[in-house]
């Protein structure tokens, strides 16, 4: 018989908020991609599907490893616009 897992925390919605503008204050001011990888789990598994011959940041990236890869690939073949994101008051 397995142990029964742990949950995490509950977060609360101001936790999450504190977590994603984290990530993009890092990015923002340009910390190296095995930093940014820090603020993710050790075993996160993306799959982005397509054709990684025309988009090579896509496809399956594994652990904190496969985080940094992203973030080293994005830079040199996408480009980067600035946008603000604005919320009504009557959507919170």
């Amino acid at each position: 018989m397995s142990p029964l897992r742990s949950r995490p925390p509950v977060r609360s919605r101001s936790d999450h908020r504190d977590v994603v503008q984290g990530l993009f204050a890092d990015l923002e001011s340009g910390a190296d991609p095995a930093s940014v990888a820090e603020r993710f789990s050790e075993t996160i598994d993306r799959y982005i599907p397509g054709d990684m011959s025309s988009v090579p940041w896509i496809g399956r990236k594994h652990g904190r490893a496969g985080v940094a890869e992203f973030f080293t690939q994005l830079p040199g073949l996408v480009v980067s616009e600035k946008f603000k994101i604005a919320v009504s008051e009557t959507a919170r």
